[in-house]
């Protein structure tokens, strides 16, 4: 058997086996993999080919609590969101009020209902998004200080 990324260029012939490890060209995007098989009697089969998209590019986003308004006086506010993603597509967002534990995975959506922790003060949330593809996005923040009514 052997290989093409393009159909032009091939590799070397080698021993057919049922499953074998490659490397995609480099860059995100649609990618082809053509396979051609050899016999003893030196005929070839035709080009078989499938592809994948390949995305290890993150995702993007950010976070606004209530619009970016600078002070609250309750702790339900609302998260305003934005996220891109050139390859797979952002298919989850997940969210934290100290950095280190974070909600379950959820369905994006660009506004969501959300409670901050009891107290008075600056509270900080944070959003991080995931592509189709599982790459995950750096944490996006804002905060917010919660006043007496």
């Amino acid at each position: 058997m052997r290989f093409s990324n393009d159909g032009s260029n091939w590799s070397a012939w080698e021993s057919a086996v049922a499953s074998r490890a490659y490397v995609l060209p480099a860059g995100d995007g649609y990618k082809t993999v053509r396979v051609q098989y050899l016999d003893k009697a030196n005929n070839r089969s035709a080009i078989c080919s499938d592809f994948i998209r390949l995305d290890t590019t993150a995702p993007t986003g950010s976070i606004l609590i209530n619009n970016g308004a600078s002070t609250t006086t309750t702790l339900s506010v609302t998260l305003n969101l934005t996220w891109a993603d050139a390859g797979a597509g952002v298919s989850r967002v997940r969210f934290s009020d100290n950095g280190s534990t974070w909600t379950p995975w959820m369905t994006q959506s660009p506004i969501r209902e959300y409670t901050l922790p009891d107290g008075l003060g600056y509270h900080t949330v944070r959003a991080q998004f995931r592509d189709g593809a599982d790459n995950y996005s750096p944490g996006y923040n804002d905060y917010i200080k919660v006043v007496a009514p």
